[in-house]
């Protein structure tokens, strides 16, 4: 007996020590920089310039700090994710950068635009940055774009903050947490896994895979995130909000990315492609702010490529054509300054 209890709590410190090491060598050598990736234990996960070159003091993909942008300009901020930031893009070809300078060419010689975007963020923690630090760069209109992983990533992060279902454990182990939610997303898709561990669909892109009577809830909650920024823009920072809803390409033109790294996740056809902009055309009545999706422009574009080969991502072109169209449509509501 004594020799087995021996055997039992060796395997159990063998066991502990194995998970540990993990936990450790996965923060150490796969989540880099960890003070960032963390996204279990730090769901806002925003950048700081101990790892970015390209970012000012707040973390903001800007060439100038905060003090710069003063009440004489007329200050755009745009809230959103990556392809707010312009991944893969160089800083003058992101999206908000070629808003300003095609405002500019038009005339809008006082605006200035504000990139708030960062990688994986979402509505929820976009609405948080704002409130963070959102006055400092003296804001007269705020911008945010709406991506399709923002439904899934709302759901998630939320249960982070939270600390609902796996999650609550989770934090004590967010590396190897982390690896789970990641594998499941991209590899296994196990709904089971997703709904008992971190109370979210199977698969990321699960909007344009159900009807949109299934998925209602989880726009919803997106939407409630949004009207939450609506109304901190309104109460506090006094300044219009406008949301855009943006479209990934097999929404608008299945040929491009045909080499994207992610196109086993979702339909490049199907029913419920579009169900996603059925919702945001049913609310836009309903908001006392304009909701703007751009399928319709993306899809009568005439130009070839706007995305990444390998990624789904826009490139210098759809950043320009997507900056471009979102400048006529505030100017066509008489948002911008003459």
């Amino acid at each position: 007996m004594r020799n087995t209890l021996l055997s039992l709590l060796l395997v159990g410190l063998s066991l502990v020590a194995s998970v540990l090491l993990l936990e450790y060598g996965l923060r150490v050598l796969y989540f880099q920089p960890w003070q960032e990736r963390n996204i279990v234990g730090n769901p806002d996960h925003r950048m700081t310039p101990a790892y970015h070159d390209n970012v000012n003091r707040d973390g903001i993909r800007a060439e100038h700090e905060a003090e710069a942008f003063t009440d004489a300009g007329f200050n755009v901020l745009f809230l959103g994710d990556s392809f707010t930031y312009g991944w893969r893009v160089l800083q003058g070809k992101t999206l908000p950068a070629q808003f300003e300078k095609q405002a500019h060419a038009a005339g809008h010689t006082s605006l200035h635009a504000v990139n708030f975007g960062w990688v994986s963020s979402s509505p929820l923690l976009s609405g948080r940055l704002l409130r963070d630090i959102g006055a400092k760069y003296r804001p007269d209109l705020v911008v945010l774009t709406v991506d399709m992983t923002d439904i899934f990533d709302d759901r998630l992060y939320r249960n982070i903050l939270e600390r609902r279902y796996g999650f609550r454990l989770g934090h004590y182990l967010p590396a190897i947490t982390q690896l789970l939610s990641l594998a499941n997303q991209s590899a296994w898709q196990s709904e089971w896994l997703a709904r008992l561990a971190f109370g979210v669909p199977g698969r990321h892109f699960f909007i344009v895979e159900r009807p949109l009577a299934e998925t209602l809830p989880y726009f919803d909650e997106l939407m409630a995130n949004v009207d939450a920024i609506h109304a901190y823009c309104r109460d506090e920072l006094r300044v219009p909000f406008v949301l855009f809803v943006l479209p990934r390409h097999f929404q608008f033109n299945p040929r491009e990315a045909p080499d994207n790294w992610e196109r086993d996740q979702y339909p490049l056809d199907g029913p419920y492609l579009l169900e996603p902009f059925r919702y945001f055309a049913g609310v836009a009545a309903q908001k006392p702010y304009p909701v703007i999706a751009l399928l319709d422009d993306f899809r009568q574009a005439g130009q070839y490529p706007l995305t990444f080969r390998d990624d789904p991502h826009l490139n210098e072109q759809g950043n320009a054509f997507a900056a471009g169209r979102m400048l006529l449509h505030l100017q066509q509501r008489g948002l911008l300054p003459e």
